[in-house]
């Protein structure tokens, strides 16, 4: 998906960092997984859990997605008790309950895993998200491994999340701006299935003037919306606003507290230390506010380099209101093909703490402790700062450097990492 030039490989520099990711990331991966393994139960192909939910918990829900989608009228599944009715005869071994949060043009992607055998999907499905990741963030051993190997994947690959998925699309896009812009917004496109992560792509594209992605994202977004519309009707996106949009507003202010243990927002981190919703949907905005400012600030100026890609996922990560561990796939890979250089000081320990986040956000949200959900905002200061600190010089009369030789002078050093 990238070309070399875009992936630094692993210098003197960068190793002792890297090995740092790549060790805390393997030990914790091994140890997740035999816990993980061993108190698996119940009869194939619904294994259980210890919490008795099915393996691949999310996957289930792509898959009843495909399931559905050759039944007459799938839209209506997206009334919550009905679609509850409908997989709780369909597989009554679950006991987790699940919403349609998807919007409709998911159904291309999951209608072919509706027709395989459950595990058989979901070994595909893992297998599939784990190439595609890889494929973004191939280059040395060492780094790819850790990128593979964290927490954030792992959990992915363990609730059978499309996170991998998206984190891919987001990181080739990132990549593919100024060299690729009409597969860069193919891929942005292809985030739309998921709207919370990519919230802050229409900021950047606007702020750093990148029209012909922009036009890119824009049609093929149209493409898949008309695709979804000649195979399903225009009755299953009436039945996604009038429906399964009211039902995700009322789970998402139920959610923020039903699953605080793995949601790293700040509008959760609010919650965990007494505010009532009324108080932490206006404390979330105005992050998500600061995450908006960051972005049109401090993305432009040149091609997006490892430092602003990195910048910007972070904002992604505090401005979204729903966010769960396993969607920080993206930010982690980005701080791990950071590492060099730049990553020194408070900006590795803030590196590494993100890296962590989705084993640390479970322990400290029982201690009603918020920190997690604010490390993404202290690590956007940290890679925001030395733009911050030139903009006096640039108004002081000093050149400003111009785009391509800010590209010349970014594929220089990553040709000596």
């Amino acid at each position: 998906m990238c070309e070399s030039s875009t992936v630094p490989g692993t210098s003197a520099s960068s190793r002792p960092t890297l090995c740092l990711f790549a060790t805390l990331g393997g030990i914790l991966a091994a140890a997740i997984l035999v816990y993980y393994a061993k108190d698996l139960h119940g009869r194939l192909p619904f294994l259980k859990d210890d919490a008795d939910y099915i393996i691949g918990r999310d996957f289930f829900n792509t898959w009843l997605y495909g399931r559905a989608a050759v039944l007459p009228d799938p839209g209506r599944f997206y009334d919550h008790a009905v679609y509850v009715a409908w997989f709780s005869k369909l597989v009554p071994e679950n006991v987790l309950d699940h919403i349609w949060s998807y919007p409709p043009q998911f159904f291309l992607m999951a209608t072919p895993f509706g027709q395989l055998p459950y595990l058989a999907a979901l070994l595909i499905w893992t297998l599939i998200g784990l190439l595609a990741l890889y494929a973004a963030v191939r280059g040395s051993a060492l780094r790819t491994f850790a990128i593979l190997v964290s927490p954030a994947v792992l959990f992915c690959a363990i609730f059978g999340q499309i996170s991998m998925l998206v984190a891919a699309c987001s990181l080739g896009a990132l990549r593919l701006l100024d060299r690729r812009p009409w597969l860069a917004g193919a891929l942005i496109a292809c985030i739309t299935v998921k709207p919370q992560a990519g919230l802050l792509f229409p900021v950047l594209l606007l702020a750093t003037r990148r029209w012909r992605v922009l036009i890119a994202a824009t049609l093929c977004t149209a493409i898949l919306v008309a695709l979804t519309t000649a195979i399903w009707g225009i009755g299953i996106w009436t039945d996604y606003f009038h429906l399964g949009i009211p039902a995700q507003i009322a789970d998402m202010r139920t959610a923020a507290v039903r699953l605080m243990a793995i949601s790293p927002t700040i509008l959760t981190g609010a919650l965990t230390i007494g505010a009532n919703m009324d108080w932490a949907l206006p404390i979330q905005f105005l992050f998500t506010a600061l995450a908006i400012v960051f972005v049109a600030t401090g993305c432009g100026g040149g091609p997006l380099d490892a430092r602003r890609i990195a910048l910007f996922l972070a904002c992604s990560a505090f401005a979204s209101p729903y966010l769960l561990v396993h969607d920080l796939t993206a930010l982690t890979a980005a701080v791990v093909l950071l590492a060099g250089p730049s990553l020194t000081g408070i900006g590795r320990w803030l590196a590494v703490a993100l890296y962590l986040a989705p084993v640390i956000q479970p322990p400290l949200a029982s201690l009603h402790v918020p920190g997690v959900a604010l490390v993404p905002v202290a690590f956007a200061l940290w890679a925001i700062w030395p733009q911050w600190r030139m903009s006096p010089l640039l108004a002081s009369g000093e050149k400003e450097i111009t785009p391509p030789q800010a590209a010349a002078a970014h594929k220089a050093e990553s040709r000596r990492c």
